[in-house]
């Protein structure tokens, strides 16, 4: 049943490893494929990537970046505020558009995960 006081810390931290002020980081996923952290910068219209030895690689946008999900084949998927969900090839820098996100209504994508299952979860922002 539901637990409302699980044991676990009860003071939680976090330490900044990388310095790449970002305005808003978020979305972050570690690819156990490529041994990196991917994650956005919404606001800066940037994908990040770490390797954790090398220094961080921002790859810019011309649209806010609202989200980054792994895909099979070590590909991503990304949330684009304009062309919808797209598939990216970080290795070639290939973008495909794979659908639009919410025609008709004032709404990118933002923040979503692929489940256990292979499916898109995901959120809208206005």
């Amino acid at each position: 049943g539901f637990n409302a006081s699980p044991p676990g810390p009860t003071k939680l931290w976090a330490e900044e490893v990388v310095q790449c002020r970002n305005e808003l980081g978020e979305s972050p996923v570690w690819s156990v494929q490529t041994r990196c952290l991917y994650w956005v910068d919404a606001p800066g219209q940037a994908l990040w990537t770490w390797d954790l030895t090398h220094e961080p690689v921002k790859v810019d946008f011309p649209e806010v970046v609202g989200m980054v999900a792994l895909r099979a084949g070590g590909t991503l998927l990304l949330g684009l505020e304009r062309r919808g969900i797209c598939a990216y090839d970080p290795c070639t820098g290939a973008t495909e558009q794979l659908c639009d996100f919410e025609p008709g209504l004032n709404t990118r994508p933002n923040d979503g995960r692929v489940d256990r299952h292979g499916n898109l979860i995901i959120g809208s922002y206005k």
